[in-house]
């Protein structure tokens, strides 16, 4: 049986401003140009910007990229396609360990190529990555609203009030 090598991947991500929490998708495809459906990964996040999440986006494809294959990887941020064009980047802001990781990986991984593509437009697999981002993004978010409840409720029936008012902290839910 012949094997179908992924050489290609699509990303995205979704980053909700207000919370600082967000999602991002890599979409595997082979070179017959199907979805590695049992390879895709999308996962939540916390994070200081959209550009964040979707540079770990390409990061994580870069990591999951065959080296013996050509492999192109299509992010519709176009500053990261830009960045790497050029292979630089003169003001990386707060994510500077994300950009040196990206750029690092694009020297060592000669056979990766990353192309921008647009946004919310009609192509496909974009649009797939964009729902699995944002997806991923809302599980995150309601993971995190849940824990803070069971932690309220949690910590109210162990510990009580302190002569304050205030709920004093559970330590089993700290820890």
């Amino acid at each position: 049986m012949k094997t179908n090598p992924i050489t290609t991947f699509y990303v995205d991500a979704a980053f909700n401003h207000h919370t600082g929490t967000g999602g991002y998708a890599v979409i595997p495809v082979n070179r017959r140009g199907g979805v590695e459906v049992a390879q895709v990964f999308a996962t939540g996040a916390c994070a200081i910007s959209s550009v964040a999440l979707e540079l770990q986006a390409v990061i994580t494809a870069m990591r999951r990229a065959p080296a013996s294959l050509p492999v192109t990887i299509y992010s519709d941020c176009c500053m990261i396609a830009d960045v790497a064009a050029r292979g630089s980047i003169k003001r990386t802001g707060a994510i500077t360990q994300l950009w040196q990781t990206f750029l690092q990986l694009l020297k060592q991984k000669a056979n990766v190529t990353i192309r921008w593509v647009r946004g919310h437009a009609e192509d496909r697999l974009n649009n797939l990555a964009d729902r699995e981002a944002k997806r991923a993004a809302k599980a995150y978010a309601k993971s995190i609203a849940d824990n803070a409840i069971a932690h309220a409720r949690h910590s109210t029936a162990v510990m009580g009030s302190s002569r304050s008012g205030r709920t004093t902290d559970c330590f089993e839910c700290v820890a």
